[in-house]
């Protein structure tokens, strides 16, 4: 068999159907940045309570990592994908009614529904990363997370032009278009992804306990994506709130910050697969580190629309270079029969960061103000610094033995 046969190629089939579904799937997610918050300001029965709905979609982000391994380890990816995204689609109807009802409790249910399954959408990277070789599993996920282009501008863009639909209350429109994407995205995915071979796990392998599979590499990748995801949570989150409410900026201001930092998140993955390929995952995501301490220092330079446009952007490129060099570092360093456990794991750990961060957000900026946020941010950044390191000086003297 030659070499081409042998090898995966990049832009295969089910890359194809992957990037087409999260164009139309991922949407939902900035869209639920940018309106939830202010629709909790419009419906909360208390001020507390104002970012309880993209919290509460963050949280069954959370929840649904763990039910999402394992529905696909039983019944495959193809059934577990396009299941969740469907169901993603009733759910944003579900948001769509609670504001024609005007009831803030079954808006924020409806986002945690949704949100459950977005953990099931964050883990078609994996999908991309299993359908190549090992050496273009870093390819292969930057070519995934270019969909989030597209997601950036649909999203912001459906919630904006939805917002005042027919002569429905505000922002159920939104909704409805959003439930259109994802229940197109449900199709192209039943239609189009073919289940890759599953690697069962022996009996020796599901002995073994989490413990033991959790290497100094897989820890790094974990706590890496978990920085990444809590660190712009709590910031992105804060935004719309900082910029719409505290400032007095338009929704169409508002929006076009989030739209940026959306872009800005997905946009380097031109480039960013083709850098873990020449440098290492580890050294990607020392970039990505050194880009989140700069958006800090940028965010606490000066409080106005620019600082905050500037430090957003430089935000979402940070996310892309640590995120993708941590996913990539994971599914290099998990072995095939426990990938869905070691996953489990991870996605757990980092959506579970992720709803804490969101849930505190909107009370750091309410009452500690802008500043804060980004002060907050710094103790895991230091973590993950000192991980960085701790793995780089295990690197250097397994190197010097040999």
């Amino acid at each position: 068999m030659s070499s081409d046969q042998s090898q995966p190629r990049l832009l295969n089939r089910n890359l194809v159907v992957l990037f087409c579904a999260q164009c139309l799937a991922l949407s939902a997610v900035p869209a639920m940045v940018l309106l939830g918050g202010l629709v909790g300001a419009d419906l909360s029965p208390n001020p507390a309570w104002t970012t309880l709905p993209v919290a509460a979609s963050i949280v069954g982000t959370a929840a649904g990592t763990i039910p999402a391994a394992l529905i696909m380890a039983r019944f495959g990816r193809r059934a577990g994908f396009s299941g969740a995204v469907f169901v993603g689609g009733l759910s944003a109807v579900g948001a769509a009614i609670a504001l024609n009802l005007a009831n803030f409790w079954l808006f924020t249910a409806a986002l945690f529904v949704t949100g459950f399954c977005v953990a099931f959408i964050q883990q078609f990277r994996f999908a991309a990363a299993e359908s190549v070789s090992v050496d273009q599993a870093g390819k292969a996920i930057s070519v995934l997370m270019l969909s989030g282009i597209v997601a950036a501008w649909v999203g912001p863009e459906v919630a904006q032009r939805g917002a005042h639909l027919w002569d429905l209350p505000t922002y159920t429109g939104s909704f409805i278009a959003i439930a259109v994407l994802m229940l197109v995205g449900s199709l192209v995915l039943l239609a189009g992804y073919k289940n890759s071979v599953v690697t069962l796990p022996d009996k020796a392998a599901g002995n073994r306990s989490i413990k033991d599979l959790l290497t100094p590499a897989i820890l790094l990748a974990i706590v890496g994506g978990m920085t990444a995801y809590a660190v712009m949570s709590l910031i992105m989150t804060a935004t719309p709130l900082q910029l719409h409410h505290s400032m007095g900026h338009s929704l169409k201001e508002t929006a076009f910050v989030i739209q940026s930092h959306i872009m800005a998140m997905y946009l380097p993955s031109l480039f960013s697969g083709h850098l873990v390929a020449r440098f290492g995952a580890r050294v990607v995501m020392s970039m990505g580190w050194i880009g989140f301490v700069m958006s800090l220092a940028v965010a606490l330079s000066g409080i106005s629309y620019d600082h905050i446009w500037v430090a957003l952007v430089m935000l979402g490129i940070s996310w892309n270079l640590l995120f993708v060099g941590s996913t990539t570092l994971l599914a290099q360093n998990s072995p095939g029969h426990s990938r869905f456990r070691i996953q489990a794991v991870n996605e757990f750990s980092v959506f579970t960061a992720q709803a804490f961060a969101a849930l505190g957000s909107g009370w750091v900026v309410r009452e500690l103000g802008w500043a804060a946020v980004q002060w907050v941010a710094t103790p895991l950044l230091i973590v993950a610094a000192v991980l960085l390191v701790v793995h780089r000086l295990q690197e250097r003297s397994k190197s010097f033995s040999n």
